[in-house]
């Protein structure tokens, strides 16, 4: 299994790369997007839900790697912080 983290600026390509590497083995591998995310819940931006969005993405990804998936995260805006959490779960994988 692997996890992928994609940073970088804006319209680099990032997410292009992401949908286009799920696609050559779209029954292994997952895209993980808080973008996206947000866009399922409404608005793009309430500030308010930032916890929720936080709680989903960790979900999926715990989930995917338990079910011993592939995953990639195209985040635009990943902090340090995001990062952090990141490894911090996979870590036991």
């Amino acid at each position: 299994m692997k996890v992928v983290i994609l940073k970088g600026i804006p319209a680099s390509g990032k997410s292009t790369y992401a949908k286009a590497w799920v696609n050559e083995d779209p029954t292994r591998r997952i895209r993980i997007n808080n973008d996206n995310i947000r866009e399922m819940l409404g608005p793009y931006w309430i500030p308010q839900r930032e916890n929720l969005v936080n709680k989903i993405w960790q979900n999926i990804l715990h989930e995917s790697l338990t079910l011993d998936y592939d995953v990639i995260i195209d985040n635009m805006n990943l902090n340090p912080r995001v990062e952090k959490q990141i490894y911090s779960l996979i870590k036991d994988f």
